[in-house]
């Protein structure tokens, strides 16, 4: 298509120039019959002087001469026909040949020599035509090129548009069925909510009637307290005779060693590591109304273990007041002839650090298992328990709000749990006249002071 686009604006230039060519020929013919007439008179005139001034003959020698003797005309006849030929090439019979040159375009030269000059300018056109073929052609390729890329562009377009109509397909039935899934969800959500709300309207009522009842037991508690604690007292480790708290006897004594022998042993269930607290006698064994053992004047405790008797150290005394054979040794928990039996409940603070935790309280009754007591499991007091040791006291726990959650209800209620059951064992030790006793106590009972 390019090509032959490129013939025809060849072909265009070529009849332009020829019809230039006919045109000036056509304004010469009109400038040379405008002058026809003049020159035929002029001419016959001329002839008569030529005649005379040139010579007879010369005449016949003259250009178109030999085609007018043929024709049977003469010489000026044949100069006007041709003339008139020029004349109808041009295309005018009255233009002179200024006028012709200014249709034509040019001031001086013949029409050769300007048929030359258009020629030139013609081949320059060409050459111009040619490139422009040639950048055509190009950009013909490149439109080609350009038209393929956007062909697989398109293919490409409607390959990715038919992909994601089946994505969106997709999404659109994942999204149906997360759209049921929510609403099935927001569904159980509202069921949930009524049941919660109904179980909280319940709760908030319960807890109305605890709070109630709570008051009442408080105005009961407040006036049993009082009595509370002298029943404690009452119950605290005390002997009828303080011949019933001696575990043993000092039979020797070396002073520049610091040990001190005794007549119990691995037969009497001693236990290496065991403390004893050391008095003169059992007459000096005095027994506070708190349950406290006062007038020991040292502690001793076991280092080497024997069949009948064992060997002691000297923990710490009181000056001026050395140990002697016959003093009397006294451990609340050991007893040689029974195994005493103890409950430990609660959390305690042995290490006295402020913080009272359940290792500590599981440290307890490995000293009561380690002397040869017996260690009460569970929460349940037997009546023949021979000691109950309780750790520190909780806290009663403040009732949750109406907006609490489940969790906070529940750390409530075990709160609660611990707290009234701390008071239940109490009750129960009080009224089987059990002895209580808390961890110092039960140290101090065993001789173990340095802690």
């Amino acid at each position: 298509m390019a090509v032959r686009g490129g013939s025809n604006i060849g072909l265009i230039i070529s009849n332009i120039m020829f019809a230039l060519a006919f045109i000036t020929a056509l304004v010469l013919v009109i400038n040379v019959d405008a002058k026809k007439e003049e020159a035929r008179q002029q001419a016959q005139a001329a002839k008569a002087n030529l005649v005379a001034a040139i010579g007879p003959g010369v005449i016949e020698q003259a250009p178109g001469y030999d085609a007018a003797q043929m024709n049977n005309e003469s010489v000026v006849a044949q100069l006007s026909g041709q003339i008139d030929t020029l004349k109808r090439l041009i295309g005018t019979t009255t233009a002179d040949e200024q006028r012709i040159r200014t249709d034509l375009g040019f001031e001086s030269g013949s029409i050769l020599e300007v048929k030359g000059r258009m020629e030139n300018q013609l081949g320059a056109l060409s050459s111009d035509n040619e490139a422009l073929v040639d950048r055509v052609s190009e950009q013909d390729a490149t439109i080609e090129a350009l038209r393929d890329e956007i062909d697989a562009l398109e293919d490409e377009h409607q390959e990715s548009l038919v992909r994601v109509r089946k994505d969106v397909e997709t999404y659109r039935a994942q999204a149906d069925s997360y759209g049921q899934d929510v609403d099935r969800t927001i569904k159980r959500l509202e069921d949930s909510r009524d049941a919660l709300e109904q179980d909280h309207r319940s709760e908030r009522r319960r807890l109305q009637e605890d709070i109630d009842r709570i008051g009442q037991e408080n105005q009961v508690l407040s006036e049993r307290n009082q009595d509370y604690e002298g029943k404690f007292a009452s119950t605290r480790l005390r002997a009828t005779t303080p011949e019933l708290l001696i575990d043993g006897q000092v039979v020797e004594t070396e002073p520049k060693t610091g040990s001190v022998y005794i007549d119990r042993g691995e037969d009497d269930r001693l236990i290496l590591g065991m403390r004893f607290q050391v008095f003169d006698s059992a007459e000096a064994i005095t027994v506070s109304d708190d349950g406290e053992t006062s007038g020991s004047k040292a502690v001793i405790e076991i280092v080497r273990v024997g069949t009948n008797t064992s060997t002691g150290k000297i923990i710490n005394s009181v000056p001026g007041r050395p140990i002697q054979r016959g003093d009397a040794l006294v451990n609340a928990v050991y007893d040689p002839n029974r195994r005493f039996s103890f409950m430990v409940h609660g959390i305690f603070d042995v290490d006295q650090d402020g913080r009272s935790t359940e290792a500590e309280a599981n440290y307890l009754r490995s000293r009561i298992r380690a002397w040869g007591g017996e260690v009460i499991d569970g929460d349940t007091l037997p009546g023949d328990t021979d000691y109950l040791v309780l750790g520190e006291q909780p806290i009663r726990p403040l009732l949750p709000n109406a907006n609490a959650s489940q969790a906070q209800l529940d750390t409530y209620l075990k709160q609660r749990g611990a707290f009234d059951r701390y008071d239940e064992l109490f009750e129960q030790a009080t009224a089987a006249s059990i002895p209580v006793l808390n961890a110092n106590r039960f140290f101090l009972l065993i001789g173990q002071t340095d802690r």
